[in-house]
């Protein structure tokens, strides 16, 4: 798997984590307090979702659309993609030790891990298995790191007029705290 395999999907992400610290900044400057972290989660995975819904290079797959679920098919390649947050890797493998047995049969779909960090963001993906009479898949084995996404795509910028307006002001860095002045 290489880069421009995943780089619609890691498109998709990085506008729904922009567009999510967009809201996690007008739920604080509405309600004096930031939203949760599960109700960020909940809004990045449903933007990505409608995001996903519209592209060209990307299906869907609807059948845990309603639980928060991002599953997508590249419609080129045919491959389905399971894709999951660092953080809930890294707990299902910590369970899983004791739950569940090693002997699971593998599945075609990919495990797609993503991470958010200062830089970018983070993708790496490892196959997936799934327990007997059970829906929910997990990592078959460790994640292959596969690249970072840089926040800001496309050709670099003009060189900075300083007699025009700061948009950075606007939305900040994207953080989970609030800024002292917001309240």
């Amino acid at each position: 798997m290489d880069i421009p395999q995943l780089t619609p999907l890691a498109e998709v992400l990085v506008q729904s984590y922009l567009e999510t610290a967009v809201y996690s900044r007008q739920f604080t400057v509405s309600y004096k307090q930031p939203p949760t972290t599960m109700a960020k989660v909940h809004h990045l995975r449903a933007i990505a979702q409608a995001h996903v819904g519209v592209h060209d290079l990307l299906r869907l797959c609807p059948e845990f659309v309603e639980y928060g679920k991002l599953q997508v098919v590249d419609v080129s390649t045919k491959r389905t993609y399971l894709v999951r947050s660092s953080a809930a890797v890294e707990i299902e493998d910590a369970r899983q030790m004791v739950l569940f047995p090693r002997g699971m049969p593998e599945t075609p779909i990919i495990m797609v891990i993503y991470r958010f960090h200062r830089d970018g963001l983070d993708l790496s993906i490892t196959g997936t298995r799934q327990q007997p009479g059970r829906l929910r898949l997990v990592a078959s084995g460790p994640a292959t790191f596969i690249a970072t996404w840089p926040y800001i795509a496309g050709p670099a910028p003009l060189p900075f007029d300083q007699g025009e307006e700061d948009p950075f002001r606007e939305l900040g860095e994207i953080a989970d705290d609030v800024p002292e002045d917001v309240g």
